[in-house]
C-alpha cells in the first residue's frame, strides 16, 4: 500500500561476505515501487573529509548518486603520507598521537584504522614504548592471537628457555599426541629438551630434528621461520584453513607480521625480553580509555576526532582477493574506504610505506592504492624517511 520505509545506504555495505548485499536495496526499491531520497548532510565530519570521501565513492558503479555536505562547516584536515617501511610508519604515527595528547586530544577520540588485522602489529609495540595505551576494538590484540602465541612459543623453544608452556604449545601444533602422564613423566628429566629426547623420542623426533637444524641457522627470524617450516606448523595452517583461503592469508600473515618484529629486533632473545615481556594486560579500566586500534569493519558505525588510516596500498586496500576477483568485490574495497575515511570527525592521515616485509624473501615494494589516484590526492603525498 505504499507505506513501507527503508533507510540504509549501499556506500556503507561491508559485509557482503555475511549476506549484506549493497543490491538489495535496489531490490527493496523496485519490490515496492519506493521513491529514493537522498539523505545528503553529514553531521560528523568536516568539508575536507567528506570531499574525499565523495570522490573515492563516485567511481563505484550501480548505485544511488548522493555527494555527503557537511552540516560542520569547512575544515578537517587530510593529509597523506609516505614512508620507507612500516616501522617507519608506526613511529611517525606514534609520535602525531603523543603531539595530539599534549594539545588537549582525549586518546580515546584518537584511532589508528587498518584493512586487515596483522597491520596492528606495527603499531601496538611502537605505542606502547612511546607511553600511549592502545586499545584493540572488536577482537583480540595482535598479541592475543593464537598463531601469534604459537610462533612466540616456537621462538621460546628455539632459544633453548627453560619454558615447558612453550614445548607443550609447540607439541600441540601440530599435535605430537603426548597427554598430561606424557609430559609429567617428561617433566622429571628437568629440562624440556631432554624429557622430550628421553620419554618421547619417537613422537617428538620431527620436532627436535627440525630444532637442530634451525639452530645451525643462527638464533634469529630465519632460523625461526626454518622451524616453523620444518616441524610441520604451517603445514597444519594450510590444512586447517583449507576450505578458507582468506582465513588462511589472515593467519599466515599475523605469522609473517610476527616473525618481522623479530627481525626488526635483531634476535629472538631481544624480542623476547624487550618486546613480549612488555605486552600490557588487557580489558583494564584504564586500557578502555586508550587510542582505539581497530579493522574498519569493526570502526563501522563509530567516529572519532582523528583517524589515522595506515597500509592505505595495493594488496592490502584493495586486498589482494579482491584483485584477483571481480568488480563487486572491487566495489565492496572502495565501499570500505570509504567507511573509513568517514569515521573521522577533525581530521584525517593517511599513509602507507614503500617497502614490506615478507616471510623467507627480500621486502616487496608496495605501490600507494589506486583509490589515492581516483580521489586525487596522490599529488599532496608528504615523503617521509
Amino acid at each position: 500500500h505504499g507505506n513501507v520505509v527503508g533507510v540504509g545506504d549501499m556506500d556503507q555495505g561491508v559485509y557482503r561476505f555475511r549476506g549484506a548485499e549493497p543490491r538489495n536495496m535496489q531490490y527493496f526499491v523496485a519490490h515496492f515501487h519506493a521513491k529514493v531520497l537522498p539523505l545528503q548532510i553529514n553531521y560528523r565530519s568536516k568539508e575536507e573529509i567528506l570531499d574525499l570521501a565523495n570522490k573515492v565513492i563516485k567511481n563505484n558503479p550501480d548505485r544511488y548518486e548522493k555527494a555527503l555536505r557537511p552540516s560542520r562547516g569547512p575544515g578537517g584536515k587530510v593529509r597523506l603520507r609516505r614512508f620507507i617501511d612500516s616501522k617507519g610508519e608506526a613511529e611517525f604515527i606514534a609520535a602525531e598521537i603523543k603531539a595530539l595528547i599534549r594539545s588537549g586530544t582525549a586518546p580515546e577520540q584518537i584511532a589508528v584504522l587498518y584493512r586487515v588485522g596483522a597491520a596492528s602489529r606495527s603499531v601496538e609495540p611502537v605505542l606502547s614504548r612511546a607511553g600511549i595505551r592502545p586499545r584493540v576494538l572488536g577482537g583480540l590484540r595482535f598479541w592475543d592471537r593464537r598463531e601469534v602465541k604459537d610462533v612466540i612459543a616456537y621462538a621460546k623453544v628455539l632459544l633453548g628457555r627453560h619454558d615447558w608452556e612453550a614445548w607443550e604449545r609447540a607439541a600441540q601444533n601440530p599435535r605430537l599426541g603426548i597427554g598430561a602422564a606424557g609430559w609429567q613423566k617428561a617433566r622429571a628429566a628437568g629440562n624440556p629438551e631432554d624429557g622430550m629426547a628421553v620419554y618421547h623420542p619417537q613422537r617428538s623426533a620431527r620436532l627436535l630434528v627440525s630444532l637442530a637444524q634451525a639452530r645451525a641457522k643462527g638464533l634469529g627470524a630465519e632460523a625461526l621461520e626454518l622451524f616453523l617450516d620444518r616441524a610441520g606448523y604451517k603445514q597444519q595452517l594450510i590444512e586447517e584453513c583449507a576450505s578458507s583461503p582468506e582465513e588462511l592469508a589472515q593467519r599466515m600473515s599475523n605469522v609473517h607480521e610476527t616473525v618481522a618484529a623479530i627481525r626488526e629486533m635483531g634476535s629472538i632473545e631481544t624480542f623476547l625480553d624487550e618486546v613480549v615481556l612488555g605486552i600490557p594486560e588487557r580489558d583494564t579500566e584504564e586500557a578502555k580509555k586508550g587510542v582505539v586500534l581497530a579493522t574498519i569493519h569493526a570502526a563501522k558505525g563509530l567516529e572519532w576526532d582523528q583517524v589515522f588510516l595506515v597500509a592505505v596500498a595495493e594488496e592490502i586496500m584493495p586486498h589482494s582477493f579482491a584483485m584477483r576477483g571481480g568488480d563487486d568485490d572491487m566495489a565492496e574495497e572502495r565501499r570500505l574506504m570509504y567507511v573509513a575515511i568517514t569515521r573521522a570527525r577533525q581530521g584525517l592521515g593517511l599513509s602507507y610505506p614503500t617497502y614490506m616485509d615478507q616471510p623467507g624473501a627480500a621486502a616487496r615494494i608496495m605501490m600507494p592504492s589506486r583509490f589515492l589516484s581516483e580521489a586525487g590526492i596522490m599529488n599532496k603525498v608528504e615523503k617521509y624517511q
